[in-house]
């Protein structure tokens, strides 16, 4: 998802890593902004840690502390 595209109130913006909400700008980092896309991606279907570990730290050992960090 690398498109502009609306959750709730909030526009997100992951090309910019940004999320704005009226006059609202808050700036994302990589690796959540990676997480927010593959949920929002999932269509409000569930998404494993292990398939967010596969898609935001491919082939990299991360703990479910620097997931719960990220989210």
């Amino acid at each position: 998802m690398s498109a502009d595209y609306r959750l709730g109130q909030w526009i997100v913006r992951p090309q910019r890593r940004i999320i704005e909400c009226g006059d609202d700008t808050v700036r994302i980092k990589p690796k959540p902004m990676a997480v927010l896309e593959s949920l929002a991606a999932a269509n409000g279907e569930p998404v494993s840690r292990n398939q967010l570990f596969d898609t935001v730290w491919s082939g990299a050992e991360v703990s479910d502390v620097t997931l719960t960090k990220c989210i």
